[in-house]
């Protein structure tokens, strides 16, 4: 009887079971920081900066290129999963001990088998709990196929991504049904197809305010040699809406008054704005449309004014505490209005910065 114990130990100490390799799927950021990149590529951008000690999820076996690893983690920053590649010199996996659920077993199947979605949408996390994060959400009707099952949990391979690795999750049983060898087919009798990753998560919808200052300077000759420039300010909500996508609503206050000669402006518009992060800092680039409201006033002269015109705002913003944020950017606008006979161009550039709080 020691002698078959001996043996078995020694057979599950060098041939591990498919259960165990299958739980080699964590990785350890063993440098002081490292990059998580959108491509296997040391030149493409920069996704997520991780620190040391950080565990990252891997979600694809095998190595892109050889050098890279697809992976998963929690970003403190965007509030929200990220996913993308990091190189092989920054981490080293992680290898846990199986878990061991009484009177329940861990089941590798032989070859994938279908289970079809049955409700309007599951979630697909990246361990066998209702507590891990979400990798995709599968809807009503696909078929996912599972390659073993945890508990009450199916572990399946989705369809592969943009780079052609294919990643693995777990789904709870409740959300599907095992069709065993009987692909199902939908209600137009099709094959169903198999849901891609995307090669990185959806932006979680956010909601960003701020208030800022701004030097304003008028792009019209004649109003710069009259008034020239001067402070202004502005405030602005922003609602994430799609991915890297916001629709901003805003406005601005320029007033001036010296040796007779007054003018205000005050443009209230909306528009959309693209961003890009690079980790640190995040990118914006956006246009819009405004409604000017324009008063003047000189020795001998008087308007009141209101036209539509339209703004272009660039700039960055970074975090600096929690959710704030520290916003520099450039804007210039654009409107023309006819007072006295004489239409001008009450727009001008406004370089500015602000601070902002993200919902």
């Amino acid at each position: 009887m020691k002698k078959i114990m001996l043996l078995v130990v020694l057979i599950s100490l060098f041939f591990p079971s498919p259960f165990l390799l299958a739980q080699s799927n964590k990785l350890e950021v063993i440098t002081k920081g490292a990059y998580i990149q959108t491509a296997p590529e040391t030149e493409s951008p920069v996704i997520e900066v991780v620190e040391k000690g950080t565990v990252l999820v891997l979600l694809s076996p095998g190595k892109k290129g050889g050098y890279w690893y697809y992976v998963s983690c929690y970003s403190e920053t965007k509030r929200l999963m990220v996913s993308g590649f990091i190189h092989i010199s920054f981490v080293e996996m992680m290898v846990e001990t199986p878990e061991i659920i009484s009177g329940e077993k861990v089941i590798i199947y032989q070859s994938p088998r279908p289970v079809q979605v049955i409700f309007e949408q599951a979630n697909v996390r990246t361990e066998p709990d209702f507590k891990s994060h979400i990798i995709h959400q599968a809807q009503y009707g696909i078929s996912l196929q599972a390659v073993g099952k945890k508990g009450g949990w199916y572990r399946v391979n989705l369809s592969p991504g943009e780079y052609g690795l294919v990643v693995a999750g777990y789904i709870h049983q409740s959300f599907v049904q095992d069709t065993e060898e009987k692909v199902p087919v939908d209600i137009k009798g099709k094959k169903p197809v198999l849901p891609s990753l995307p090669a990185a998560e959806s932006v979680k919808k956010k909601v960003r305010a701020k208030l800022g200052v701004n030097y304003f300077i008028f792009s019209e000759s004649s109003l710069r040699n009259t008034h020239g420039g001067g402070i202004g300010y502005e405030a602005e909500v922003s609602f994430g809406v799609l991915k890297n996508f916001e629709v901003w609503l805003g406005s601005s206050y320029f007033y001036k008054s010296q040796s007779g000669n007054r003018i205000k402006i005050l443009p209230v518009g909306t528009g959309v704005k693209y961003g890009l992060s690079t980790g640190k800092f995040n990118f914006f680039g956006g246009v819009g449309l405004s409604y000017y409201i324009y008063e003047e006033s000189t020795p001998g002269f008087n308007a009141s004014k209101g036209g539509m015109g339209y703004v272009a705002k660039l700039g960055s913003n970074m975090k600096v505490m929690k959710e704030s944020i520290i916003d520099f950017h450039i804007n210039y606008s654009y409107c023309r209005v006819e007072a006295g006979g004489i239409r001008k161009n009450i727009g001008g550039i406004e370089i500015g910065i602000a601070i902002g709080y993200t919902f």
